[in-house]
Protein backbone atom coordinates (compact mmCIF):
# COMPACT_ATOMS: atom_id res chain seq x y z
CA UNK A 1 0.00 0.00 0.00
CA UNK A 2 1.45 3.61 -0.77
CA UNK A 3 1.72 5.61 1.76
CA UNK A 4 0.17 9.70 1.31
CA UNK A 5 3.55 11.88 1.22
CA UNK A 6 1.56 14.33 3.69
CA UNK A 7 1.21 11.35 5.58
CA UNK A 8 3.25 12.31 9.06
CA UNK A 9 6.07 9.05 9.18
CA UNK A 10 7.85 8.14 12.85
CA UNK A 11 11.60 6.36 12.37
CA UNK A 12 13.34 5.31 15.50
CA UNK A 13 17.23 5.31 14.04
CA UNK A 14 19.71 3.65 16.24
CA UNK A 15 17.35 4.62 19.41
CA UNK A 16 17.09 8.28 18.43
CA UNK A 17 13.58 9.28 17.19
CA UNK A 18 12.46 10.94 13.70
CA UNK A 19 9.52 12.58 13.03
CA UNK A 20 8.89 14.26 9.45
CA UNK A 21 6.63 13.85 6.24
CA UNK A 22 6.01 10.80 3.61
CA UNK A 23 7.38 12.79 1.20
CA UNK A 24 10.70 14.16 2.64
CA UNK A 25 11.49 10.50 2.84
CA UNK A 26 10.24 10.05 -1.13
CA UNK A 27 12.27 12.78 -2.82
CA UNK A 28 14.47 9.69 -4.37
CA UNK A 29 12.00 6.96 -4.91
CA UNK A 30 14.84 4.50 -5.43
CA UNK A 31 16.06 4.93 -1.69
CA UNK A 32 15.31 2.36 0.69
CA UNK A 33 13.51 4.86 2.86
CA UNK A 34 11.15 5.50 0.00
CA UNK A 35 10.66 2.07 -0.59
CA UNK A 36 10.15 1.61 2.87
CA UNK A 37 7.36 3.11 2.93
CA UNK A 38 5.75 1.25 0.20
CA UNK A 39 6.05 -2.00 2.36
CA UNK A 40 8.58 -2.68 -0.37
CA UNK A 41 12.12 -3.45 2.12
CA UNK A 42 11.06 -5.61 4.64
CA UNK A 43 14.32 -4.90 6.45
CA UNK A 44 12.41 -1.74 8.45
CA UNK A 45 10.39 -3.04 10.71
CA UNK A 46 7.39 -1.43 11.71
CA UNK A 47 6.73 -1.18 15.84
CA UNK A 48 4.15 0.10 17.69
CA UNK A 49 3.37 2.56 14.61
CA UNK A 50 7.21 3.16 14.40
CA UNK A 51 9.86 2.17 11.82
CA UNK A 52 12.87 0.79 13.74
CA UNK A 53 16.28 0.85 11.92
CA UNK A 54 19.21 -0.40 13.33
CA UNK A 55 22.06 2.39 12.28
CA UNK A 56 22.83 5.03 13.58
CA UNK A 57 20.68 7.66 14.67
CA UNK A 58 23.08 10.41 14.99
CA UNK A 59 24.66 10.51 11.49
CA UNK A 60 21.16 10.32 10.34
CA UNK A 61 20.08 13.03 11.22
CA UNK A 62 22.59 15.25 8.82
CA UNK A 63 20.69 12.65 5.91
CA UNK A 64 17.48 14.23 7.16
CA UNK A 65 18.55 17.29 6.91
CA UNK A 66 20.00 16.80 3.44
CA UNK A 67 15.93 14.85 1.85
CA UNK A 68 14.77 18.23 3.70
CA UNK A 69 17.05 21.07 1.81
CA UNK A 70 18.61 18.63 -0.78
CA UNK A 71 22.16 20.46 0.56
CA UNK A 72 25.09 18.76 2.18
CA UNK A 73 26.07 21.59 5.14
CA UNK A 74 27.79 20.17 7.66
CA UNK A 75 29.39 21.79 11.15
CA UNK A 76 33.35 23.02 10.63
CA UNK A 77 34.19 20.04 13.88
CA UNK A 78 32.50 17.27 11.26
CA UNK A 79 34.59 14.40 10.79
CA UNK A 80 33.23 11.24 9.62
CA UNK A 81 32.69 11.56 5.65
CA UNK A 82 33.27 7.82 5.51
CA UNK A 83 30.64 6.88 7.80
CA UNK A 84 28.38 9.29 6.78
CA UNK A 85 28.72 8.01 2.74
CA UNK A 86 28.31 5.05 3.97
CA UNK A 87 25.19 5.14 5.52
CA UNK A 88 24.27 7.34 2.94
CA UNK A 89 25.02 3.86 0.78
CA UNK A 90 22.88 1.92 2.94
CA UNK A 91 19.84 4.08 2.33
CA UNK A 92 20.77 4.09 -1.25
CA UNK A 93 21.02 7.26 -1.20
CA UNK A 94 23.75 7.52 -3.94
CA UNK A 95 23.43 11.20 -4.68
CA UNK A 96 24.37 12.15 -1.25
CA UNK A 97 27.34 9.18 -1.38
CA UNK A 98 28.37 10.92 -4.07
CA UNK A 99 28.50 14.40 -2.86
CA UNK A 100 30.41 12.74 0.05
CA UNK A 101 32.75 11.78 -1.83
CA UNK A 102 33.92 15.65 -2.89
CA UNK A 103 35.03 15.27 1.29
CA UNK A 104 37.43 18.06 -0.32
CA UNK A 105 34.72 20.60 -1.27
CA UNK A 106 32.84 20.17 2.23
CA UNK A 107 36.15 20.60 4.41
CA UNK A 108 36.23 23.83 6.05
CA UNK A 109 38.78 26.05 4.49
CA UNK A 110 41.47 28.35 6.33
CA UNK A 111 40.96 31.73 5.18
CA UNK A 112 43.51 34.82 5.64
CA UNK A 113 42.94 38.32 5.77
CA UNK A 114 46.00 40.94 5.69
CA UNK A 115 45.27 44.72 6.91
CA UNK A 116 48.07 46.86 6.02
CA UNK A 117 47.61 50.37 7.80
CA UNK A 118 50.87 53.21 6.81
CA UNK A 119 50.23 56.48 9.18
CA UNK A 120 51.87 59.82 6.98
CA UNK A 121 51.20 63.06 9.13
CA UNK A 122 47.52 63.74 8.86
CA UNK A 123 46.48 61.00 6.15
CA UNK A 124 46.04 57.29 6.91
CA UNK A 125 46.03 54.50 4.10
CA UNK A 126 44.82 51.06 4.59
CA UNK A 127 45.29 48.02 1.97
CA UNK A 128 43.34 44.83 2.33
CA UNK A 129 44.16 41.68 0.61
CA UNK A 130 42.28 38.01 1.27
CA UNK A 131 42.51 34.70 0.40
CA UNK A 132 39.04 34.55 -0.43
CA UNK A 133 37.51 36.91 -2.93
CA UNK A 134 34.11 37.03 -2.03
CA UNK A 135 34.92 37.85 1.62
CA UNK A 136 36.90 40.99 0.06
CA UNK A 137 33.55 41.88 -1.65
CA UNK A 138 31.52 41.42 0.80
CA UNK A 139 33.53 44.07 3.13
CA UNK A 140 34.10 45.97 0.57
CA UNK A 141 29.97 47.08 0.46
CA UNK A 142 30.59 47.55 3.80
CA UNK A 143 33.43 49.94 3.60
CA UNK A 144 32.50 54.15 2.39
CA UNK A 145 34.89 56.72 1.46
CA UNK A 146 33.87 60.27 1.74
CA UNK A 147 35.09 63.25 0.51
CA UNK A 148 34.71 67.14 1.38
CA UNK A 149 36.41 70.81 1.83
CA UNK A 150 36.62 71.77 5.39
CA UNK A 151 37.78 75.38 6.49
CA UNK A 152 40.28 75.56 9.36
CA UNK A 153 39.86 71.92 10.71
CA UNK A 154 42.60 68.88 11.63
CA UNK A 155 41.57 65.63 10.97
CA UNK A 156 40.91 65.46 14.31
CA UNK A 157 37.75 67.47 14.17
CA UNK A 158 33.98 65.53 14.40
CA UNK A 159 32.45 65.39 11.41
CA UNK A 160 30.93 68.47 10.03
CA UNK A 161 27.42 67.12 9.32
CA UNK A 162 25.88 70.69 8.34
CA UNK A 163 28.32 70.38 4.95
CA UNK A 164 27.07 67.66 2.40
CA UNK A 165 30.49 64.71 1.44
CA UNK A 166 30.53 63.44 -1.93
CA UNK A 167 30.78 59.37 -1.92
CA UNK A 168 34.37 57.99 -3.54
CA UNK A 169 34.64 54.87 -5.17
CA UNK A 170 37.15 52.06 -3.25
CA UNK A 171 40.06 51.02 -5.13
CA UNK A 172 39.87 47.81 -6.22
CA UNK A 173 43.87 46.68 -7.40
CA UNK A 174 42.36 42.84 -7.87
CA UNK A 175 39.20 40.70 -6.82
CA UNK A 176 40.92 40.09 -3.71
CA UNK A 177 42.32 43.36 -2.14
CA UNK A 178 41.02 46.60 -1.84
CA UNK A 179 42.94 50.07 -1.00
CA UNK A 180 41.25 53.46 0.33
CA UNK A 181 42.87 56.22 2.91
CA UNK A 182 41.34 58.85 5.08
CA UNK A 183 42.44 62.49 6.80
CA UNK A 184 43.71 65.85 5.26
CA UNK A 185 44.45 65.00 1.10
CA UNK A 186 46.30 68.66 1.23
CA UNK A 187 45.54 72.08 2.35
CA UNK A 188 45.30 75.58 0.45
CA UNK A 189 45.23 78.15 2.69
CA UNK A 190 42.42 77.21 5.35
CA UNK A 191 40.62 75.10 3.28
CA UNK A 192 41.38 71.12 3.78
CA UNK A 193 39.98 68.54 1.67
CA UNK A 194 39.56 65.37 4.23
CA UNK A 195 38.21 61.63 3.30
CA UNK A 196 36.38 60.05 5.93
CA UNK A 197 35.73 56.33 6.07
CA UNK A 198 32.59 54.49 7.13
CA UNK A 199 32.01 50.76 7.69
CA UNK A 200 28.50 49.35 8.75
CA UNK A 201 27.18 49.00 10.48
CA UNK A 202 28.57 51.84 12.60
CA UNK A 203 26.75 54.73 10.76
CA UNK A 204 29.70 57.02 11.79
CA UNK A 205 32.23 58.75 9.34
CA UNK A 206 35.47 58.62 10.85
CA UNK A 207 38.90 61.12 9.79
CA UNK A 208 41.05 59.48 12.27
CA UNK A 209 43.17 56.52 10.84
CA UNK A 210 43.85 55.08 14.32
CA UNK A 211 39.84 55.04 14.74
CA UNK A 212 39.17 53.77 11.62
CA UNK A 213 41.91 51.18 12.13
CA UNK A 214 40.25 50.01 15.49
CA UNK A 215 36.69 50.07 13.91
CA UNK A 216 37.77 47.62 11.10
CA UNK A 217 39.87 45.39 13.66
CA UNK A 218 36.50 45.08 15.84
CA UNK A 219 34.41 44.70 12.85
CA UNK A 220 36.91 41.66 11.31
CA UNK A 221 36.73 39.94 15.03
CA UNK A 222 32.88 40.38 15.23
CA UNK A 223 32.88 38.64 11.74
CA UNK A 224 34.72 35.58 13.54
CA UNK A 225 38.22 36.27 12.48
CA UNK A 226 40.89 36.29 14.80
CA UNK A 227 44.13 37.91 14.61
CA UNK A 228 47.03 36.19 14.60
CA UNK A 229 50.04 38.52 14.15
CA UNK A 230 50.94 42.03 13.63
CA UNK A 231 54.26 43.00 12.20
CA UNK A 232 55.70 45.83 10.81
CA UNK A 233 56.44 45.22 7.45
CA UNK A 234 58.72 48.37 6.48
CA UNK A 235 60.51 50.25 9.22
CA UNK A 236 61.39 53.61 7.46
CA UNK A 237 57.78 53.84 6.14
CA UNK A 238 56.68 52.61 9.88
CA UNK A 239 53.87 50.30 7.55
CA UNK A 240 51.96 48.12 10.15
CA UNK A 241 50.71 44.80 9.15
CA UNK A 242 47.36 42.93 10.97
CA UNK A 243 46.73 39.43 9.70
CA UNK A 244 43.54 37.39 11.03
CA UNK A 245 42.16 33.85 10.15
CA UNK A 246 39.11 32.29 10.22
CA UNK A 247 37.65 28.85 9.04
CA UNK A 248 35.37 29.20 6.63
CA UNK A 249 32.37 27.00 6.01
CA UNK A 250 31.60 25.60 2.82
CA UNK A 251 28.02 27.15 1.73
CA UNK A 252 26.77 23.49 0.87
CA UNK A 253 27.03 21.23 -2.58
CA UNK A 254 23.29 20.85 -3.82
CA UNK A 255 21.39 18.40 -5.45
CA UNK A 256 18.45 19.26 -7.88
CA UNK A 257 15.58 15.99 -8.41
CA UNK A 258 15.13 15.09 -11.84
CA UNK A 259 11.17 14.82 -12.28
CA UNK A 260 10.38 15.46 -16.04
CA UNK A 261 7.75 13.04 -17.08
CA UNK A 262 9.11 9.49 -17.84
CA UNK A 263 12.20 9.47 -15.80
CA UNK A 264 12.84 7.14 -13.14
CA UNK A 265 12.97 9.37 -10.56
CA UNK A 266 16.40 9.31 -9.90
CA UNK A 267 18.07 12.53 -8.81
CA UNK A 268 21.31 13.86 -10.74
CA UNK A 269 23.52 15.47 -8.26
CA UNK A 270 24.88 18.64 -8.80
CA UNK A 271 28.58 19.36 -8.28
CA UNK A 272 27.90 23.03 -8.28
CA UNK A 273 30.16 24.53 -5.22
CA UNK A 274 27.50 27.26 -3.77
CA UNK A 275 30.92 29.36 -3.24
CA UNK A 276 32.14 32.85 -5.29
CA UNK A 277 35.85 32.91 -3.86
CA UNK A 278 38.21 30.45 -4.35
Amino acid sequence: MTMSNREVVVLSVGGVRFVTQASTLQQFPESRLARMLNDEDREFKKVNGEFFVDRDGNLFSYIMDFLRTLQVALPTDFSDYQRLQREAEFYELYSLADLLSQEHLLKPRLEILEVRFLLQEMQAFFRIFGSCSSTVEALAEQIAVFTGQQSGQTWNSPFPSQKPLIPLPLERPSHHDMVFQCGTDYSAGDQFVARYVSIKPDNRKLINGTNVLGLLVDTLLKDGFRLISTRTVSSEEKVECYSFERMRRPAGLTVTVNQSPGSSGIAQAKRSQMLKGK
